[in-house]
């Protein structure tokens, strides 16, 4: 008996003590990154365990190089999205800090995201949309470009609406228009005319887009003709 006891104790320490595990008795992802395979399909379902995150959160610490870290905390994220969108929020957060501040993909879930919120922080917005679309070529072809681009540059059009308006709101009354109350303005309106320029040239509907053109500037300062509301589609 205490020899099989003695055995399943040397089994053991040879266990932990193995490369491929760590001392806490998880995998050890730092040293074997493709341990992380049999955990994806449990994170894109929301199963991840409490010990399965633990370990995945030590192999993201671990890790030396950033392409393991970030296979690392995209398990994370998927796990994340499905089960607890406040951790999903600080590992996005996380994610383009600290592993790959230029991910398109991230940076138009995450600014998609705070858009759609209740109260949302519109400068944020602009930060995350100005990141995927400097990068969107990256990731991005046919159908999915087109669409995807469409999206990010009527948030951040909208976005910077919504601040010029808070901002304007502030000094209402006013003789005159505060600087950077028209600073604010002519941003709104720069973005709003990239959104319908964009929208006219890949032939979809432009009627949001101009009327917020028009809202921040003139017709004629939007390259609007009398008449554009016919053919502008719906």
């Amino acid at each position: 008996m205490r020899t099989v006891i003695a055995t399943l104790a040397t089994g053991a320490a040879l266990l932990l003590t193995s490369p491929a595990f760590s001392q806490e008795g998880c995998p050890d992802y730092a040293a074997d990154i493709a341990g992380i395979k049999p955990l994806e399909p449990k994170a894109f379902a929301g199963q991840l365990s409490e010990s399965d995150i633990r370990c995945l959160e030590r192999g993201y610490e671990s890790a030396a190089k950033q392409t393991d870290k970030s296979k690392i905390s995209r398990v994370l994220l998927a796990n994340a999205q499905v089960t607890d969108s406040d951790e999903w929020v600080r590992l996005v957060r996380r994610h383009l800090d600290e592993v790959e501040r230029s991910d398109p993909d991230i940076a138009y879930m995450f600014a998609n995201f705070q858009f759609n919120q209740e109260s949302p922080d519109f400068n944020s917005v602009v930060k995350f949309a100005d990141v995927a679309w400097e990068r969107r070529t990256d990731r991005w072809e046919g159908r999915a470009f087109v669409i995807r681009s469409h999206h990010l540059l009527r948030m951040r059009s909208m976005s910077l609406m919504m601040l010029w308006k808070a901002e304007a709101e502030q000094f209402a009354g006013s003789e005159q228009e505060p600087p950077t109350v028209a600073n604010s303005r002519l941003k709104a309106h720069t973005a709003a005319r990239e959104w319908l320029d964009f929208d006219r040239a890949s032939d979809l509907p432009f009627t949001e887009a101009a009327n917020l053109c028009v809202a921040t500037g003139t017709e004629s300062g939007c390259g609007l003709k009398p008449g554009w509301q016919k053919n502008s589609g719906t």
